[in-house]
């Protein structure tokens, strides 16, 4: 006698929808996988636009960096022509009190009479809230030939950061 199979176990033993199974999981895979080089594609054109950005930004202020240097050296070639009767120190306090009301006396970091005749100095250029750069120049305005201002850096310019003094949450042990 042969057994008949229950209709439970032929609707389990049947194939039927295994392909449709198939299909529908592959679609899904091609779903996600289209999902995500879409969201890798926009991540990767907002990083672009970022660093054009701050590319822009930074060609700017280099190019308010060069329009002050070209400013310092007519400055200072016209104050040194001035009065050539002036000693070198009176000439420098000259030339530094003109560069003070040029650029602002809050964009110099660091200004220094070394020896007679030679003035060094820290300049910002840029807005405080964007990207600076920060030039130092030497000025030799006695020198008879060549330029007398040289630059001696020109760097992007850091605000000083300073960790606080409360380590907050942070476990010390």
């Amino acid at each position: 006698m042969t057994r008949r199979p229950s209709p439970m176990n032929r609707s389990l033993r049947s194939r039927r929808g295994s392909s449709s199974i198939l299909v529908v999981l592959m679609a899904v895979l091609l779903i996600l996988f289209g999902v995500l080089s879409l969201v890798t594609a926009w991540s990767g054109l907002k990083l672009a636009t970022l660093r054009a950005d701050r590319s822009i930004r930074y060609y700017r202020v280099e190019s308010q960096a060069e329009r002050l240097l070209l400013d310092l050296e007519a400055l200072v070639l016209e104050e040194a022509a001035l009065d050539p009767e002036r000693t070198p120190e009176e000439r420098d306090r000259a030339i530094l009190g003109r560069i003070r009301s040029l650029v602002g006396r809050d964009r110099i970091d660091r200004e220094n009479l070394e020896t007679e005749g030679i003035l060094s100095l820290e300049i910002r250029v840029g807005e405080p809230s964007e990207q600076q750069i920060l030039l130092g120049l030497r000025i030799e305005a006695g020198t008879e030939t060549g330029s007398p201002l040289h630059v001696v850096s020109f760097r992007q310019y850091q605000e000083p950061f300073e960790y606080p003094d409360d380590p907050g949450n942070v476990w010390e042990g």
